[in-house]
């Protein structure tokens, strides 16, 4: 953390601009983190374990592959991150070797709802809290909004 890897395209994204990037993953969190670095970095790598995405929204795909500074490397793994005081390439499990200035992690993530569970506030199946199109919850009086929150815009 803070000398290439970062877990958030939004919050560090400007640091890379102009620099080749990896964004680690294929889901909706990875392919909107890539759009986003590619507006600013020279070139972006999506490093991916399968094929193809399939997790993603079709539109967030379509606007990847149209992409010009996007380019996925499919049925790949990060094995091993090397530099000195800062991020220099990035070394696949099959041997190849990315030179770039930044990894970002995008592999999904467990919501922390622990105080939320004890207020009773009401969380779905994988964890997120359950609001309404206001960010009400089923606690008259709190409400929650970001990442934390069932809605599918993260």
């Amino acid at each position: 953390m803070g000398k290439g890897i970062s877990y958030c395209a939004t919050c560090d994204g400007a640091f890379f601009a102009d620099e080749t990037v990896a964004v680690i993953g294929g889901s909706n969190a990875a392919l909107t983190a890539a759009l986003l670095l590619a507006e600013r970095s020279r070139k972006v790598y999506i490093i991916y374990r399968k094929d193809h995405f399939f997790r993603a929204e079709p539109v967030w795909v379509e606007l990847v592959e149209k992409t010009p500074k996007i380019k996925c490397i499919f049925n790949a793994q990060l094995a091993e991150i090397k530099g000195g005081t800062s991020v220099e390439r990035a070394v696949l499990q099959s041997g190849d070797e990315i030179v770039l200035s930044g990894v970002f992690i995008e592999i999904g993530s467990v919501p922390a709802n622990a105080l939320f569970k004890e207020l009773k506030v009401e969380v779905d199946a994988k964890g997120y809290i359950v609001t309404d199109k206001s960010q009400k919850t089923n606690i008259p009086g709190i409400y929650a909004a970001g990442d934390i929150t069932n809605n599918i815009l993260k």
